[in-house]
């Protein structure tokens, strides 16, 4: 089954169509908003068999809604490079990646807490390979279900902080650490 970008699209659509909603989506009667963004930084880590000694430095915004006493939340997040991953062999050119994803996400209750996170996730990677004379671009997008695993605190009511790992790849991940905020 191919998944293209437009299937890709309607997925991440649907998966956040609570967050767009102009009803409420749960029963709650406060004036809390549910809704949040973060930003998170961290390397790219290239697994073993890839030519790449220099894991890269990945950047991303994240845009989610957390349903109310429940646990779970939706989150889409972009990723993209901002350093390379550069490689030790002269016949590979850095490896660069761009991302596009929806998640499922759990956080268990208190100030400190775990994070779990499942979804589907547009990918891109960009770099190339040189021998015998001859350069083959292996720039190219995919699609991957990528797992996550991290921990918080809530700071606030409206700021926490988290520490993830999410494995993009079985060889490549992406360690972070970033900010939400309520909305």
């Amino acid at each position: 089954m191919k998944i293209t970008l437009s299937t890709t699209i309607i997925i991440l659509a649907a998966m956040a169509a609570p967050v767009f909603s102009e009803t409420p989506v749960s029963s709650d009667t406060d004036d809390t908003s549910h809704t949040y963004i973060g930003v998170k930084g961290g390397p790219l880590i290239i697994g073993h068999g890839i030519p790449f000694n220099d894991d890269g430095v990945m950047l991303s915004i994240l845009y989610g809604y957390d349903f109310p006493d429940t646990g779970w939340a939706v989150e889409g997040e972009f990723s993209t490079t901002v350093s390379k991953a550069s490689s030790d062999n002269d016949r590979y050119s850095d490896l660069g990646v761009t991302t596009l994803g929806g998640y499922a996400v759990y956080r268990t209750s208190g100030r400190f807490y775990v994070k779990a996170k499942i979804g589907l996730l547009y990918e891109y990677l960009t770099s190339s390979l040189t021998g015998a004379g001859v350069t083959v671009d292996v720039d190219g997008p995919g699609m991957s279900i990528p797992i996550g695993i991290g921990g918080g605190m809530r700071v606030s009511d409206k700021l926490s902080a988290e520490i993830e790992y999410t494995m993009i790849e079985a060889d490549i991940g992406y360690a972070s650490l970033g900010l939400n905020w309520m909305l």
